[in-house]
């Protein structure tokens, strides 16, 4: 954890990645530099978290069309008891049980929800490279580092190289949910990072989608959803333009300032559909400077001992 003083005093960062490039409060950005956090990881993290090496298992190796279904269950199965023993180590109770207010955040929806991934994309027409892998590159022309996590990167006949993004959705996969990553920064952000990888310019990114809320009765068509996402160097230019360079200078006028305001979308604050409230919400409603404010009168906070660093992983 840092202190007022000591966040203060280090100045603002040098390399940034997509969660602190897209938050929309300046006061949630504070808070989250100074290293608060859950003290509990909410469910919805651990099923992404599980779900995501579900996924790499599967697809390593990738199943061909030479596999018997006795062999491809084996492989199903081997998948699943390694995104269990994520669970099971997450909530360290020794249960498959998610904490109270789950919803379908759940070691039972998982499981079931991974054994019909498995059944809708037994053979794929591509080939997975790597797995989760953090990255890190400089900014041209400035002095900035862009880091991150992808979740894989493919290579597709025709097509050539693609990020792989997985996504999990609370709610139903709709048109307006698939499109919205016509308009993703975070999109924009790894696609630009595959082509400096590649150094050229790749297809883009392939979205794959997969909706937690499981009907008892009749499975609906839209519970997975794939889609291929384009961008121009054009596109990405003013992407790092209006997205990147224009927000680190508003967050390095913040240590200018001093200020942090609270952000005035209040949906960010209280949640609302498929997002969910503000860990520090009950931090904004005190009358009292930030630098005056003690978290550990609250229950549900803890500090990381480590720096943000998402793109060490893997």
């Amino acid at each position: 954890m840092r202190s007022d003083k000591e966040l203060r005093e280090a100045g603002p960062p040098k390399t940034y990645d997509w969660t602190l490039l897209s938050n929309t409060c300046y006061r949630k950005l504070y808070w989250f530099l100074r290293g608060l956090d859950y003290a509990t990881i909410p469910a919805y993290f651990v099923f992404g978290q599980a779900w995501q090496l579900a996924l790499d298992s599967w697809y390593t190796p990738q199943v061909g069309i030479d596999w018997s279904p006795a062999e491809i269950k084996k492989h199903r199965d081997r998948a699943i008891e390694v995104a269990r023993k994520h669970w099971m180590d997450s909530y360290s109770i020794g249960t498959s049980i998610a904490p109270a207010g789950a919803g379908s955040n759940t070691w039972e929806n998982l499981e079931v929800l991974f054994k019909m991934y498995c059944k809708t994309y037994t053979v794929e027409p591509y080939r997975v490279l790597g797995a989760e892998k953090g990255w890190v590159w400089p900014l041209a022309g400035t002095p900035w580092m862009l880091g991150g996590s992808i979740d894989d990167y493919i290579e597709w006949e025709g097509l050539g190289s693609l990020v792989q993004e997985n996504k999990t959705s609370g709610i139903y996969l709709s048109d307006q949910y698939i499109k919205q990553w016509d308009h993703s920064g975070q999109v924009s952000l790894y696609i630009w990072y595959l082509n400096q990888l590649k150094g050229k310019e790749v297809y883009g990114a392939y979205m794959n989608m997969a909706c937690k809320r499981i009907p008892k009765k009749k499975v609906p068509d839209n519970l997975f959803a794939r889609d291929l996402q384009t961008r121009t160097p054009e596109r990405l230019d003013q992407f790092l333009e209006e997205q990147v360079v224009s927000k680190i200078l508003d967050i390095e006028r913040e240590w200018d300032r001093w200020l942090w305001p609270r952000t005035g979308f209040q949906v960010e604050c209280v949640g609302g559909m498929g997002k969910s409230p503000c860990l520090y919400r009950p931090l904004c409603l005190l009358d009292v400077s930030i630098s005056e404010q003690d978290p550990s009168a609250f229950q549900g906070f803890a500090w990381r001992t480590e720096e943000w660093a998402p793109w060490e992983r893997g």
